[in-house]
C-alpha cells in the first residue's frame, strides 16, 4: 500500500492504531499494532452482486476521509470519529458506501451503512469488509466458536474449516448464526498478534425461505458471515451471511434416526433441500434503489502470548457486547413434571423395566429406531433410575422409588459384570448394544456414567437404611475391570467387545473413568483408586488437553472436536482438586471449562419471521442451549448438568463470571420444556432434544425426546440447591 498518510488516524490503548494511506486510484487503510503492519484494505468497499445466475465482485477505495469530534452519551465528552465513504459501481446501481470509525475502550468500532441508488429488485448483492492479511493464513490457528478450533485438526472432513475442506477451496465462510457469539479470530504465531471481527448487536434474523438450496434474496435477512477467502490471505465479513464452500444442509434432509414423516406433526413434506454440504450458499439482499444496510462490527487487536489466552479473552470480550440473560425458570415446577415424565414413560416387557430411548414429542410414540432401553449417554436409564428413588424419598412417594429399583435391578441382575451391554431390545428380548466402525461393542463412557449412577442411588438407599450389596458389587466389578485394562501410560480406549479387546483406538475421551474412580473409592472407604484416576487424568493432560484436544465423547458422531469432550475433562479435573489432588487439577478444570463454555450461546437468535413456530419454541430464547460438535450446527441443552461445575469452579476460584455461566446454564436450557399443553407435546415436562442453526434454523432431525433431556434438567436442578 502506498504510504503518503491522511491525517485522521485512530490510537487505539494498548498499541493498536488505525492509518489511512492515499494513492491515485482512493484512500485505504492499514491496522498496526505498535508500528507493525498486521493488516490492509486497499478497498474498503466490496460489493458482491448476483445477477442470471452468476456473482461478480466490484470494489472501491475511499473517495474521502474526514476527522471530527463527536459528543457520546451518557458521558458529556467528545471522541475522534473518522467518516470515510465510498461509491461502487454495481450492475446498474451505485452502491454508496459510509464507514463510521470510533475507538471504544480497548478496541475499534465500524459503523457501516450502504445504501443503493437505482438499479431494479431482481439482481441480489452483499457488501463486504475484507482485510489483506499479507499471505496466506489458512494454516494459522483460528477460532470461530462451536465451529473452528486452532487448525481445526480433528474436525470430520465434511466440517466447515476443515484441513481438507479449506485446503481444497482456499477458504471457508460461516455464517454467524452457527456461532456461539458472533466472532471469529485469527492469531499470528509468527508476532503472537490476534486479530478478531464480531458483528455486535446482530438480529441474526431469517426467513423460512433460508431453509432451501438456491440463492435467496431478501430485505428482511439480518445475519453475517465471517471467514477467510482469496486463498487464506483474507480475513472478510460479509452482509447478509453467505457461506461456502462448505455448508451444512437443513438437519432434517440426512436420513438418520427416525422420519418425522412418521409423527403427527410434519412441516417437511414438500421442502426441496438436499442433503449435501459442498457448494455456495448465498444468501443476499435485493439490489434495489433506495434499500439501506446497516451494521456494527468490533476490530479487536491485540497482543496475546499464546492462541488461548487470545479466545479466552476475546471471547469475554464480545460476551460483554451481548450482556448474556436468561429468563429465571420455574425450577420446581420443571422438577416436578420431569420425575413425572420418565415414571410415566416407563414400560415393562418381559422381565425388562425401561424407558425407550426415543418418543416422538408430538405423537407420544416410541420411534422405528432408538425404541430399545439404554444404559447411559443420551438414554441414562440408570439416571433416571436413581432420580426416581431419590423422588420416591423426597416426595414420600413408593411407587417413584419401586420403579427406580426395578430399572437398577434390571441392568444389575442381566447386563453381566465388569463390562457390560449397554442396550437392550424388549420386543426381542435381547441385548444389542452398539457398533463403532462397524463392530459390535460397548462404548466405555456408558459404562462409566451407568455405573456412578447406579452408585448415587446406593449411597441414597444405604443413607435411608436400605442396602442393595449387589448394587455395590456391580460398580465395583467395573472398576475392577478398569484397574486390570487401564494401559500403563494410563490411557483406555473409546469402544470394547465385551470381551475386552479394544475396538477403537481412540483415547481421547476417557475423563469419565476419573470421577468414577472417586466415586468407588467414597462409596467403600478410602483411596485405592486415587492412583488410576491420576495416571489417566496425567495422560489425558500430556496427550491431548494441555493443547485443547476436546474429541470423541458424542458417541454417535465421528471421533471428533466436540462440546462434551471438555465437559467431561472439567467435570473430572473439577472433582480431582477437590478430592484433594493438588492445584494444578483446579487449572485444568478452569482450561476446560473455558473451552466448553465456548460451545454455549450467548445471544439469542430468533426463528425465521415467517414461519415461528418451529420445533424451538417462537419467542423462547436460544441463550443457554450449546452447538453439539463439529461437523453440523445442531444444537441441544446438554450443559445445563454441569451447571453445578460453573458455580463450584466460581467459589473455587472467585470468578463471578463462572457464576453467570452457571446461571445461564440452570435457566436457559429450560425455556423449551413444554409446562402444560402449550407446545402441543403428548405429555407435560417434554422437550425436543435438539434443533439446529444455519439453514433450518429451530428444526432437527426429528421431534424426539430423548431422556437425557430430563435427567438433564434435573441434575442441573439437584444442582442448584447445592450450590446457590
Amino acid at each position: 500500500m502506498p504510504s503518503r498518510s491522511v491525517p485522521c488516524d485512530l490510537q487505539v490503548p494498548g498499541g493498536a492504531r488505525l492509518s489511512f494511506a492515499a494513492s491515485a486510484g482512493g484512500i485505504g487503510m492499514r491496522l498496526l499494532l505498535r508500528g507493525e503492519l498486521v493488516a490492509g484494505c486497499e478497498m474498503p468497499a466490496s460489493v458482491m452482486v448476483f445477477q442470471d445466475g452468476r456473482s461478480t465482485w466490484h470494489r472501491a477505495p475511499y473517495r474521502s476521509v474526514s476527522r471530527r469530534r463527536v459528543r457520546l452519551a451518557p458521558a458529556p465528552f467528545a471522541a475522534a470519529e473518522v467518516i470515510a465513504e465510498a461509491e461502487v459501481g454495481a450492475a446498474s446501481s451505485r452502491v454508496v458506501v459510509r464507514d463510521s470509525y470510533r475507538v471504544r475502550g480497548d478496541h475499534l468500532r465500524i459503523h457501516r451503512t450502504v445504501e443503493v441508488h437505482g438499479g431494479s429488485p431482481g439482481p441480489g448483492f452483499l457488501s463486504a469488509l475484507e482485510w489483506d492479511l499479507g499471505g496466506p493464513a489458512l494454516e494459522d490457528p483460528w477460532f470461530a466458536p462451536g465451529v473452528w478450533y486452532g487448525t481445526n485438526e480433528h474436525a470430520p472432513d465434511y466440517a466447515i474449516g476443515s484441513p481438507s475442506a479449506r485446503r481444497a477451496a482456499g477458504r471457508a465462510m460461516v455464517r454467524e448464526d452457527r456461532l456461539p457469539l458472533p466472532f471469529m479470530l485469527r492469531w499470528d504465531p509468527r508476532r503472537s498478534v490476534a486479530f478478531s471481527m464480531a458483528h455486535v448487536e446482530s438480529s441474526a434474523l431469517t426467513v423460512a425461505g433460508d431453509d432451501e438450496d438456491l440463492p435467496l434474496v431478501d430485505a428482511r435477512l439480518g445475519f453475517g458471515s465471517l471467514g477467510v477467502d482469496h486463498d487464506g490471505s483474507a480475513f472478510c465479513f460479509w452482509f447478509p451471511g453467505s457461506e461456502g464452500p462448505v455448508s451444512y444442509p437443513p438437519m432434517w434432509t440426512i436420513p438418520r434416526g427416525n422420519r418425522q414423516a412418521d409423527s403427527p406433526v410434519n412441516p417437511f413434506a414438500g421442502k426441496g433441500a438436499l442433503a449435501s454440504s459442498r457448494g455456495e450458499c448465498l444468501r443476499l439482499h435485493p439490489l434495489a434503489d433506495g434499500f439501506r444496510q446497516r451494521y456494527l462490527l468490533r476490530v479487536d487487536l491485540h497482543a496475546e502470548p499464546s492462541f488461548e489466552r487470545a479466545c479466552d479473552a476475546q471471547w469475554r470480550r464480545v460476551a460483554a457486547e451481548y450482556r448474556p440473560r436468561a429468563r429465571r425458570a420455574p425450577l420446581a415446577r420443571i422438577q416436578r413434571t420431569s420425575i413425572d415424565l420418565l415414571a410415566g414413560l416407563a414400560v415393562r416387557r418381559g422381565g425388562a423395566v425401561g424407558i425407550p430411548t426415543w418418543i416422538d414429542c408430538f405423537g407420544g410414540c416410541e420411534g422405528r429406531l432408538q425404541n430399545t432401553f439404554g444404559i447411559g449417554f443420551v438414554s441414562r436409564n440408570l439416571e433416571a433410575a436413581h432420580l426416581l428413588v431419590a423422588a420416591g424419598w423426597r416426595r414420600r412417594d413408593r411407587a417413584l422409588r419401586e420403579l427406580g429399583i426395578q430399572i437398577l435391578d434390571f441392568w444389575v441382575n442381566g447386563s453381566g459384570q465388569g463390562l457390560s451391554h449397554t442396550e437392550y431390545d424388549p420386543s426381542g428380548e435381547r441385548w444389542v448394544d452398539s457398533e463403532d466402525d462397524g463392530t459390535r461393542c460397548v462404548f466405555l463412557r456408558d459404562q462409566s456414567e451407568s455405573r456412578r449412577a447406579c452408585l448415587k442411588a446406593w449411597e441414597l438407599e444405604r443413607a435411608h437404611g436400605q442396602d442393595h450389596p449387589r448394587w455395590l458389587a456391580w460398580a465395583a466389578g467395573y472398576g475392577e475391570w478398569l484397574a486390570a485394562n487401564q494401559r500403563p501410560d494410563g490411557s483406555f480406549h473409546r469402544s470394547y467387545r465385551l470381551d475386552g479387546t479394544p475396538v477403537s483406538p481412540g483415547s481421547a475421551d476417557a475423563a469419565h473413568v476419573i470421577p468414577f474412580f472417586l466415586a468407588l473409592d467414597r462409596a467403600r472407604g478410602g483411596d485405592a483408586l486415587l492412583g488410576r484416576a491420576l495416571a489417566a487424568a496425567r495422560f489425558l493432560q500430556e496427550r491431548w488437553h494441555r493443547r485443547r484436544i476436546y474429541i470423541g465423547a458424542t458417541l454417535d458422531n465421528p471421533n471428533c472436536t466436540d462440546k462434551e469432550s471438555s465437559a467431561l475433562a472439567f467435570e473430572a479435573y473439577l472433582a480431582l482438586y477437590e478430592a484433594g489432588a493438588g492445584a494444578q487439577w483446579l487449572e485444568a478444570a478452569q482450561d476446560a471449562a473455558r473451552v466448553c463454555e465456548s460451545w454455549i450461546f450467548l445471544w439469542n437468535i430468533p426463528m425465521p419471521v415467517d414461519d415461528p413456530h418451529r420445533f424451538f419454541p417462537a419467542g423462547r430464547g436460544t441463550t443457554g442451549f450449546q452447538v453439539i460438535t463439529t461437523g453440523f450446527s445442531a444444537f441441544d441443552m446438554y450443559l445445563t448438568r454441569h451447571a453445578g461445575d460453573y458455580a463450584r469452579l466460581a467459589r473455587h476460584t472467585g470468578d463471578p463470571h463462572y457464576r453467570q455461566i452457571a446461571r445461564i446454564l440452570l435457566h436457559g436450557t429450560k425455556g423449551a420444556v413444554q409446562l402444560r399443553g402449550e407446545l402441543g407435546y403428548a405429555r407435560p415436562g417434554m422437550q425436543v432434544e435438539h434443533w439446529s442453526m444455519g439453514r433450518g434454523r429451530g428444526y432437527g432431525l426429528n421431534s424426539g425426546w430423548l431422556p437425557w433431556v430430563s435427567t438433564s434438567h434435573l441434575v442441573s436442578i439437584a444442582a442448584a440447591r447445592e450450590c446457590f
